[in-house]
This record gives structure tokens, C-alpha cells and sequence, in this order.
């Protein structure tokens, strides 16, 4: 029997998630200087990127474009998302 793991397939215990304007084209700079891979891009219907991930070096990058309404932390922001081990027990006794 495997053993269920509380980081998500793909993802380090830590992940950076960046809020900024112009990510689209970040993400193109990034696939151009870094070799960034593009996992997924979500848009709105004015071409705004909502939610996206890219990999660099097999870490992944949360992307997504500043917005008034959304952001409700100060503007260019970035975030680091922990993968919490403890929680996991926790959560299977619910």
C-alpha cells in the first residue's frame, strides 16, 4: 500500500504564488530565460490571467494578474504556500 502524501503530486512542501501585473507576459519571460514549462493558464473572458502555474527546475510558480477585487493584500505581492505534514492526520479523522 503507498503511503498518501500531504504535498500534492508535482509540488514541493513549499510553493511560490506571485500577484502581479502583466503575467502573461512574466510567463513568457520566464519560459525564455528561465525554460520555464507553462502546467496551466486560466483566463477570464478579457484574456486576464486568473490562475496559472509554471515549473522551473521541476519547482512550481502560482501566477496570477493583479486585480482590485481579488487582491486583498497590498499590490505585487508574493506568497509562499506551505504543505503542512500535520494537518494531514488531522483532516483523515474527520
Amino acid at each position: 500500500m503507498s503511503q498518501l502524501s500531504y504535498i500534492p503530486e508535482g509540488y514541493h512542501a513549499v510553493t511560490a504564488a506571485i500577484n502581479m501585473p502583466g503575467a502573461a507576459a512574466a510567463m513568457d519571460w520566464y519560459k525564455t530565460v528561465f525554460n520555464a514549462q507553462e502546467k496551466i493558464r486560466l483566463v477570464n473572458k478579457a484574456g486576464i490571467v486568473v490562475y496559472a502555474e509554471i515549473e522551473i527546475d521541476g519547482s512550481r510558480i502560482m501566477i496570477a494578474e493583479e486585480h482590485p477585487i481579488i487582491t486583498a493584500v497590498p499590490k505585487h505581492f508574493a506568497v509562499l504556500q506551505w504543505y503542512l505534514a500535520y494537518m494531514l492526520p488531522r483532516l483523515m479523522k474527520q
